[in-house]
């Protein structure tokens, strides 16, 4: 299997299960973290 991308990440758990991406994803346009949020799931 070939990959194009590599992300780094950690997971958490703080009363919710979440993954941080700590590298591997370039700059993420937007001014807020809930831009950069959509701009992620639309991209």
């Amino acid at each position: 299997m070939t990959f194009k991308r590599t992300f780094q990440t950690v997971e958490t758990h703080a009363g919710e299960p979440m993954r941080v991406i700590t590298g591997g994803v370039p700059h993420i346009p937007g001014d807020t973290v809930y831009e950069q949020m959509k701009w992620l799931e639309k991209e």
